[in-house]
């Protein structure tokens, strides 16, 4: 699977989300936005015949991480996320956006948030629709780009929103917060990579899923040895995408 790349687009704009998939029989596709899925009303939201998501005169509401889900009797596999940011301003532009984290009770979490613009913007952080505000746990550095929040309780999960604003207009993006209150629990794989086949040049994804807290760290390996260049990918599920396939990468 070829999933869709992040995109940064003004309100109003178009989006194309694309989602190639190889598979006998051919899989259905679905979309996913923030774990919701996507209801194609044949306007705002298009998914057309070979996958794409096409979303028209996009609103703030349209922020957020997409993914692209195939499924068919033989199983299902998931895309990468890829992140939706919409713009009001011509010129406010992201250089570093948040990411979206998973911290254990009593850990301290942090957030950063770039933009560059002249006049230089004010950026303020949201959640759950209320203005943060500094104080106790929360400390807003590095004039708003840095946003800590120290020793996290359950209640601390949300949905966090950087806002940024000048004479230009204003712009928002936004990473999902999650706290988890278990212990430490080794890697265990929920979804193992099986034997497959692809024809010379094409592009496969070898499917695994990892659990564990701390988030494992995952390596792949052919034949025993760390596999390197640039034809491969390791998307932030686990899974490896493999690009222009040749009869060399046979192997296990």
């Amino acid at each position: 699977m070829n999933g869709p790349q992040d995109v940064e687009v003004r309100l109003g704009g178009t989006i194309s989300f694309t989602c190639e998939v190889i598979g006998d029989p051919i899989p259905e596709i679905k979309w996913m936005r923030d774990s919701n899925e996507v209801s194609a009303d044949g306007d705002h939201y298009v998914i057309q015949d070979d996958g794409t998501l096409v979303i028209s005169d996009v609103t703030e509401q349209d922020t957020g991480e997409y993914e692209c889900v195939a499924k068919s009797e033989m199983g299902f596999t998931k895309s990468r996320k890829a992140r939706a940011v919409i713009t009001v301003s011509p010129s406010l532009r992201f250089t570093e956006l948040p990411e979206s984290q998973t911290a254990q009770v009593g850990a301290d979490v942090s957030f950063t948030c770039k933009v560059y613009d002249r006049p230089a913007p004010t950026i303020q952080w949201w959640r759950n629709g209320q203005l943060l505000t500094i104080g106790g746990r929360i400390t807003i550095e590095n004039e708003g780009t840095l946003l800590r929040i120290f020793a996290v309780k359950e209640s601390d999960s949300a949905r966090y929103v950087c806002q940024a604003r000048n004479s230009n207009g204003y712009a928002e993006t936004s990473a999902d917060l999650r706290i988890v209150d278990e212990s430490y629990s080794p890697p265990r794989l929920t979804y193992e990579p099986h034997d497959m086949e692809a024809e010379p040049g094409a592009i496969i994804e070898v499917p695994c899923r990892v659990e564990g807290f701390p988030k494992p760290v995952i390596q792949w390996k052919k034949d025993g040895t760390a596999m390197e260049g640039s034809r491969f990918r390791v998307s932030r599920g686990g899974s490896l995408y493999l690009y222009n396939v040749t009869a060399a990468d046979t192997g296990r």
